[in-house]
């Protein structure tokens, strides 16, 4: 039978060879993995492939970003990633298409599969960890062969509530329950409707009580993650962003940007990926964030963004101002000293209530 990993890495140009048909491309084999130095590792042009029961699994292992100060939007760097190993996805697919015609996106569980194929554990996150990647990847599958049957490819079932079953070893510990700031992650189970990350998806309107828990997250957690003693010896594990990512996840900026046309065909389209560079969304999740940091600090950029022509964000930035100056309209302080002056007066700026025209002392 044909070594289709293998043909695949000469095809794209294995690394430090030719550049072969793919260019930046570079593919790996998955059984190769743990030799690999930190380095290597972490280098975000690498894609580990592995081909098991007519199915080619395609792993993009990332450094998660580290939470920026205030004033920066948090983007985790596993949406990045997801955007590239899609990307990859879709150009392996045209060339397998070649040799298998029924070739396509798997549409079976993924968890499932790398479950029953043994690649690693189902953590109480819900999220699965494999050696050495932890659970810092994200994976792709291709089924060359959809009809095909075997007990492997049916995956490890789900139960009630949708999930694989759990590693009995990790229930005991703890940590990413008490490290999950919405307490999605309890002894009990997973909630995950509670979840900050799912909740990003679903994003509530600027203001609601909800969106405190955020913080300055605009896609991604990582908090049950981090906190995971297995995943304690992954290489490079924490990277700290660059200064293009402070610039362009700049809380100003970027909701700046969301207003201006092209925003979906921009640079950011290319780091939070196509699904999720919605203009609207991502500014809803922004001014929340801004809510969440300092209101009035970046109050002038959203006053200068209603005054743009053709404007669809404009309700949520009026909703925005409400918000910041409803607090000093309610705290304002009489305009004299005397309360029922002022009330029998309303306080207008024709008023006469000073204290001159009440005789003075």
């Amino acid at each position: 039978m044909a070594d289709i990993v293998k043909d695949l890495i000469e095809l794209y140009g294995s690394p430090g060879g030719s550049a072969g048909r793919g260019g930046s491309l570079r593919l790996r084999r998955f059984e190769d993995v743990s030799g690999l130095c930190a380095a290597e590792f972490s280098d975000h042009d690498s894609f580990f492939v592995t081909f098991r029961e007519g199915m080619l699994f395609i792993f993009k292992p990332y450094v998660p970003h580290a939470v920026p100060e205030t004033g920066t939007a948090f983007v985790d760097s596993y949406f990045y990633a997801y955007r590239e190993l899609y990307d990859a996805k879709r150009r392996l697919l045209e060339d397998l298409k070649a040799v298998y015609p029924e070739a396509e996106t798997c549409r079976r569980g993924y968890k499932g599969l790398l479950l029953s194929l043994g690649f690693g554990r189902l953590l109480h996150s819900t999220l699965v960890w494999i050696k050495p990647f932890g659970t810092f990847f994200c994976v792709e599958i291709i089924d060359t062969s959809p009809s095909a049957y075997s007990p492997a490819r049916e995956g490890t079932p789900a139960g009630p509530d949708g999930e694989p079953p759990e590693d009995p070893a990790c229930r005991t510990c703890g940590k990413c329950s008490a490290a999950c700031p919405s307490g999605a992650l309890t002894a009990s189970g997973f909630d995950r409707s509670r979840c900050l990350r799912q909740r990003q998806f679903d994003s509530a309107e600027p203001g609601d009580p909800s969106e405190k828990e955020m913080g300055n997250r605009l896609l991604g957690c990582n908090e049950c993650q981090l906190s995971c003693p297995l995943n304690a010896g992954i290489p490079g594990r924490i990277k700290r962003p660059g200064n293009d990512y402070y610039a362009l996840f700049d809380l100003d900026v970027l909701a700046e940007n969301c207003c201006r046309p092209g925003f979906k065909k921009s640079i950011y389209a290319e780091i939070l990926g196509y699904n999720y560079a919605k203009p609207l969304k991502v500014l809803t999740r922004t001014l929340s964030a801004m809510l969440n940091d300092d209101p009035r600090k970046h109050l002038g950029t959203v006053k200068k963004l209603t005054c743009l022509e053709n404007n669809y964000a404009e309700p949520l930035l009026k909703r925005y101002i409400e918000l910041c100056e409803a607090p000093e309209k309610e705290n304002a302080a009489p305009c004299c000293e005397d309360a029922a002056c002022c009330e029998d007066a309303a306080c207008s700026e024709d008023a006469d209530c000073s204290e001159n025209a009440r005789g003075g002392a």
